[in-house]
C-alpha cells in the first residue's frame, strides 16, 4: 500500500502562519472532512493578522504519513515557523507534529481531540450506523449527529464533504493509531512538550465527553510550557462551527500569547 497522501491546500492572509488540520476518518465517524470546515473561524484568523494555511488530506492515510505529508506542503510553501491547530482526529497529528518539530511549532491548539485522549469506552447515546444512501444526505446525517445543534450546516459545507466523500470512500480506520497514541505518551511521559498547548472540548461532545480532555490534559501536564483546557457550552463535535464567537475568544490570545512566548525563549 503507498504512504502517499493526497492534498489539497488553502492558503490565505498573510502573517504568522496557523496550519488548520481538519477531522474525519472514514470508516469510524463516516464524516469525510475536508477544509470547508474552518470556514467560520478562518477569515477572522486572517483578519488577525495571520497566514491561514487550511490542509486537508485523504482520510486512508496512517498518522506517520499524514505528519510527512503537512510537513513536506509547509515546506514547499516556504513555512519555517507556524501554528497548528487539529480538529478531532487531527488533534492528534497536530501534537504529533509538535513533538517531532518542535523549534518550528509556535502552539499547538487541539479541538475536540478525540483520539488523542486516552481510549475508553464507546460512547452510548451515539449511533452511527445506517446512514443515508445518498452521499450528501449521508454526510448532514452524520455531522448532525456529531453536533449539539445542526445550524452550522450549510450548502457549501455540504456539498464540500459530499464532494470529498465521493473520492475519498470509506475505509479502515487509521491502522497506526495505537502506535501514534503511544508515541504521543511516551514523549509526553519521558520529556514533555516544549510548545504552548491549548484544549478545546465541547461540553456536549458526542464522541468525546469533557473527562476525555481532563484525562489528556493529565498527560500533557509534563509540558515546560503553558496548558489550558477549555470548555464551550453547547457545543458538540465542531464547536469552532457551533460557537465560533467562543472559540475565537480563545484562539486568538492564545495564539498571540504564544507567539510573543515563544520569539522570547
Amino acid at each position: 500500500m503507498s504512504s502517499e497522501v493526497e492534498v489539497r491546500v488553502s492558503d490565505t492572509g498573510s502573517g504568522t502562519p496557523v496550519v488548520l488540520l481538519h477531522g474525519g476518518a472514514p470508516g469510524s465517524s463516516g464524516y469525510a472532512g475536508c477544509l470547508e470546515v474552518w470556514e467560520p473561524i478562518s477569515g477572522a484568523v486572517a483578519a488577525a493578522g495571520h497566514r491561514v494555511i487550511a490542509w486537508e488530506g485523504a482520510g486512508s492515510g496512517g498518522f506517520r504519513a499524514q505528519e510527512s505529508a503537512v510537513l513536506a506542503t509547509l515546506d514547499g510553501l516556504g513555512v519555517t515557523h507556524f501554528h497548528v491547530v487539529g480538529h478531532g482526529e487531527a488533534g492528534l497529528l497536530a501534537l504529533l507534529i509538535a513533538r517531532s518539530v518542535p523549534a518550528r511549532v509556535l502552539s499547538c491548539s487541539v479541538i475536540a481531540g478525540h483520539e488523542a485522549a486516552p481510549t475508553g469506552d464507546a460512547p452510548t447515546n451515539l449511533r452511527l450506523a445506517h446512514p443515508p444512501a445518498d452521499p450528501r444526505r449521508a454526510q448532514a446525517w452524520h455531522v448532525e449527529r456529531l453536533s449539539y445543534s445542526p445550524h452550522h450546516l450549510d450548502d457549501t459545507f455540504l456539498d464540500a464533504l459530499a464532494a470529498k466523500a465521493a473520492v475519498d470512500p470509506p475505509a479502515h480506520p487509521h491502522a497506526d493509531l495505537l502506535a501514534a497514541k503511544d508515541a504521543l505518551y511516551a514523549y509526553a511521559r519521558d520529556h514533555g512538550y516544549r510548545v504552548p498547548i491549548m484544549l478545546v472540548w465541547g461540553s456536549h461532545d458526542p464522541l468525546s465527553e469533557v473527562e476525555r480532555g481532563l484525562a489528556l490534559l493529565d498527560l500533557l501536564a509534563s509540558t515546560k510550557a503553558p496548558l489550558s483546557l477549555h470548555v464551550v457550552n453547547r457545543a458538540g463535535h465542531f464547536a469552532f462551527r457551533e460557537r465560533p464567537r467562543e472559540v475565537l475568544r480563545l484562539l486568538l490570545p492564545f495564539l498571540a500569547r504564544s507567539q510573543r512566548s515563544q520569539e522570547g525563549r
